[in-house]
């Protein structure tokens, strides 16, 4: 009788996540233990000072073979200009937090006003919800 064969295992997609800072890694940390989904995410904290060598860098140590597609993207708040254009010269997928990452902690409890808001006015919201009473925003990595 033949041995039970096993078809061979695909390989889940790997997604690199370099973030602004602790705050954009704790919320991707929080959405793979929420959704649970079948691809590995790896962030890391890279702050202002990202550009394409240090991508290069962080896809090559996450490769297993040289075939290997890495999804990279870079998590960062839209609220200075200057890091905006090195993140769009690193031609990568941009996920951009207008004005700040705390706009998806308000929009996880309600709609976020369709007016553009300064990161002050959007943390202000955020604090009159549960459980953000006491959130304190901390100082970018500049």
């Amino acid at each position: 009788m033949p041995k039970n064969t096993r078809p061979s295992r695909k390989m889940k997609p790997v997604i690199l996540v370099l973030c602004e800072g602790e705050t954009e890694e704790c919320y991707i940390d929080f959405l793979k233990q929420k959704y649970r989904l079948p691809i590995k995410i790896v962030s890391k904290i890279v702050g202002s000072k990202i550009n394409t060598r240090l991508i290069r860098r962080y896809k090559k140590e996450l490769a297993l073979t040289n075939s290997e597609t890495i999804n990279c993207f870079l998590m960062y708040d839209a609220d200075v200009q200057s890091v905006v254009d090195n993140l769009v010269a690193c031609e990568e997928k941009l996920l951009l937090s207008r004005p700040c990452i705390e706009v998806w902690f308000l929009a996880h409890s309600q709609k976020v006003p369709a007016k553009n808001i300064s990161s002050e006015e959007c943390v202000n919201l955020l604090k009159k919800e549960f459980p953000w009473k006491e959130y304190k925003k901390r100082k970018p990595f500049i």
